[in-house]
This record gives C-alpha cells, structure tokens and sequence, in this order.
C-alpha cells in the first residue's frame, strides 16, 4: 500500500475514518487522496484521532471533512456533509461563518465562546435548533505556507449557557424578594 493512500491516512474504527475510507475523493473537489498535500493529510489525521468534535475545511471551497464527536452537529446532515462544501451543508449560518473564514485565511485565529448557532439539524421544514457553540477556527498552512484550510475545534456549550441564565435569574428572584421583605418589615 502506498504511503498515505485512504486506508493508512483514515486510521481507526470510528464511523468517520470509516466513511472517509469508502468515500470516492476523486469526485470531490479535494481530489483523490494520493494527490493530497501532506499538511491536509496531517490536519485529517488529527481530526479523525481526536477526541473533541472536529473539522477541517480544505480548500476555497472549504470541503467538510469531519470526526465522530462532530456528528451530532450535524444531526440529518450527517452523512451527506462528508466532502460537501461548508456554505452548502450549512446555509444558514453562512451570515456567521464567511467573516470567520475570511480571517481565517488571513493567517488570524478566531476563537467565540458560547456563540449562538441556529442550526437546521432536524431537517429543512423542522424548526432550528438554538445552539450555544464554543468554536476555535484555525488557519491551516498549506505546502507554500498560505492558508490552504480552517481547522475547527468546537465544543456544545448549550447547557451551560441556560444553566448561568437559570442562575442569573434565580439570583435576581432572591434579591427582588429580599428587597419586598425589608420594605415589608419596614412599613
């Protein structure tokens, strides 16, 4: 087997590796993987053996390849977002990401912490889900040293953003019934 060819490169037993294996890269923009250049066979080699969802975006066309801990994002995109372009799977936060992106390429990394999402997971006529995401979005040097793709890191922050509101708003409960006890005592 040749150095790099689909099975060395996608390593493991997770469904991804698994899809990206069977997957005909010839047919997508990236091409086939022997043709791929060794820093978008390193950055997927670290997505796919990561355990924290991940993404790399190659490309101008920023094609989607993804790990298992990313699926859930997804949700009835999965798995038809393997290979797709970024701006097709996800069209409705293309308001959000083409700014990112256009940093990104840049050379700049950009970090949001609990930044909302509403994301069409459940498919094109369900309701969106409201999604609190913390992302890190990464430059990925190609062999010429310009910026060949976006390597994503994210984490779903959903609870913990509800459970700090629910807080807050217990914390401002306590304090509006302090205050009407105190006015109570006093009168």
């Amino acid at each position: 087997m040749l150095p790099g060819t689909a099975p060395e490169l996608f390593r493991g037993s997770g469904e991804m590796a698994t899809r990206c294996r069977a997957l005909d890269w010839g047919s997508t923009a990236v091409g086939p993987v022997e043709r791929w250049p060794h820093s978008l066979r390193t950055v997927v080699s670290m997505v796919l053996e990561t355990g924290f969802p991940s993404i790399v975006l190659w490309g101008p066309e920023l094609m989607q390849i993804s790990n298992d801990g990313y699926t859930p994002f997804l949700g009835v995109k999965h798995p038809a977002g393997l290979g797709m372009p970024s701006h097709a799977c996800w069209p409705e936060v293309k308001h959000l990401t083409v700014p990112i992106y256009d940093r990104v390429f840049r050379g700049e990394t950009v970090t949001n912490q609990d930044q909302l999402y509403t994301l069409k997971r459940n498919g094109p006529d369900a309701p969106p889900d409201e999604v609190y995401i913390t992302l890190s979005f990464s430059p990925v040097r190609g062999e010429a040293g310009d910026v060949a793709g976006v390597y994503v890191t994210l984490m779903d922050t959903t609870a913990q953003v509800h459970l700090r509101r629910a807080q807050a708003e217990r914390e401002r409960l306590l304090t509006e019934v302090e205050t009407s006890r105190q006015r109570i005592e006093l009168e």
